[in-house]
C-alpha cells in the first residue's frame, strides 16, 4: 500500500544485530522508487540516481555475505527511518522535503531516529561515511542529545554533503572530514556521476585496510576521484 504524509512502521525492515564490517556508509533515500508490490530489499526499492550506484554496488558485492562484508550500508528514509540496504520494505511516498523544523522533529521521534542511530553508532565502526542532504541532517539533529551523538573513540567520520549544510551534532573531540559536493563539481556536476564517485572508490579499494581508506579520503580529494 502506498501512503502519503504518514510515517510507515518498521515491521518489514530488518535491523542488523551486529556489524559485519569496520566501515559504515549511510546514504539518503531517493524519491524515485520501484513500484513492485510487496516487500523488496531497499537496494531494489530505491532507483533514483542519487544513490542507485552505491546501492547496486552493495547488492553485487556485499549483500550476499553473512559476515566480513566490505562495508555495511544503511539508508535514511523518511518513511522507515534508518534501515539496512538489504532490509525489506514496501513502496511508500513520504519525504522530509518541504517540512517545517517542527514537522521534521515529529517525524524523527516517530521513526525513533535517535535510538536507532545510537544503536548503529555503538557497533564500534572504525570509519563512518555519511552522505546525507540538509533535510536528513536536520532530522537527525532535531532529536540529538544536548551534547551530540556519541561516537566510539578512534572512529573517523566523513561527510559528503553540500557546503552550506550543517554537520550532525557529535560528542567529544570528533573532527569529521568534510568532502563537500561542490568540491567534486570540477570532476562532474551530475548527481548520478557524484553517486558513482563513491561506488567506484569502493570498487577500487576493496582490498585496502580501513586505515588506508581513511587516509585516502582525508589526504586529498583527488584520491577519491582517481
Amino acid at each position: 500500500m502506498e501512503t502519503s504524509n504518514e510515517i510507515l512502521r518498521k515491521e518489514d525492515a530488518d535491523i542488523y544485530e551486529d556489524r559485519k564490517s569496520d566501515i559504515l556508509f549511510i546514504t539518503g533515500c531517493t524519491s524515485s522508487k520501484s513500484k513492485d508490490e510487496g516487500t523488496i530489499p531497499a537496494y531494489c526499492r530505491y532507483i533514483g540516481a542519487a544513490s542507485k550506484k552505491m546501492l547496486t554496488f552493495f547488492k553485487d558485492n556485499c549483500a550476499s555475505l553473512s559476515k566480513n562484508r566490505f562495508f555495511d550500508l544503511y539508508v535514511l528514509s523518511a518513511g522507515y527511518g534508518l534501515i539496512p540496504a538489504d532490509g525489506k520494505i514496501q513502496k511508500y511516498n513520504v519525504t522530509f522535503a518541504k517540512k517545517t523544523s517542527h514537522q521534521k522533529e515529529e517525524m524523527a521521534r516517530e521513526l525513533k531516529l535517535k535510538q536507532h542511530f545510537d544503536t548503529i553508532l555503538n557497533q564500534g565502526y572504525k570509519l563512518i561515511i555519511l552522505r546525507l542532504g540538509n533535510d536528513y541532517i536536520q532530522a537527525l539533529n532535531s532529536v540529538a542529545p544536548p551534547d551530540g551523538y556519541k561516537i566510539s573513540e578512534g572512529t573517523k567520520v566523513c561527510y559528503l554533503k553540500p557546503k552550506s549544510t550543517k554537520i550532525i551534532s557529535l560528542q567529544g573531540n570528533a573532527c569529521p572530514i568534510e568532502v563537500c559536493a561542490s568540491d567534486l563539481r570540477m570532476y562532474g556536476n551530475n548527481i548520478a556521476y557524484q553517486d558513482s564517485i563513491w561506488s567506484n572508490f569502493f570498487k577500487k579499494n576493496q582490498t585496502k585496510s580501513v586505515e588506508e581508506i581513511s587516509k585516502k579520503i582525508s589526504h586529498n580529494i583527488k584520491n577519491i576521484i582517481k
